[in-house]
């Protein structure tokens, strides 16, 4: 085998192995937790229809996302694998990051309660824990994804035209 044809077979055998890892890891998460809870008004305490609730993976930025809530504030967000994510709300007033990250486990959990001010949005489990939240912001999922993307394409297509030495011509006399 040529060592051109090597490293193209070694650049291609890269690129697949990182694109697979990309699309099977996702099932090795495990099984799927339910977040539920209740979003409030705070002053006074009344529910808030209208608010959508998403857990974000700190790690992979991945969201999952509730309907919007109903007339009595409820939220259901049953598509995230167990693990600990970073609480959004977003509301018509703008989007609130929880200040604290939420660790849910798979099957059912226990329900939060999300109470929201325009100053300062908070949420605190049914049980008496709760943190802070301040406005969050950064680059999306999807466009992390297209820097990746690129960076792979290039670096294959760099490492697939390099030629061997046994390619070149004898210089001339």
């Amino acid at each position: 085998m040529s060592l051109e044809l090597y490293r193209r077979f070694t650049a291609t055998t890269v690129i697949f192995a990182v694109i697979a890892f990309v699309v099977v890891s996702p099932a090795w998460a495990g099984p799927n937790a339910v977040f539920t809870g209740k979003v409030l008004e705070s002053d006074p305490p009344t529910p808030m229809s209208g608010v959508v609730i998403t857990l974000v993976d700190p790690s992979s930025e991945e969201t999952f996302s509730s309907e919007q809530t109903d007339a009595d504030g409820l939220f259901r967000v049953d598509s995230a694998p167990a693990g600990s994510y970073r609480v959004v709300a977003e509301t018509p007033q703008g989007a609130y990051l929880a200040g604290d990250a939420v660790d849910i486990t798979p099957g059912e959990n226990r329900p939060v309660s999300l109470t929201l001010n325009g100053a300062a949005p908070n949420y605190q489990s049914t049980a008496g824990a709760g943190g802070q939240a301040s406005q969050g912001g950064g680059l999306p999922l999807w466009a992390k994804w297209v820097i990746v993307g690129g960076i792979l394409i290039i670096g294959g297509a760099a490492v697939a035209s390099v030629t061997s030495d046994d390619d070149e011509q004898p210089a001339s006399p």
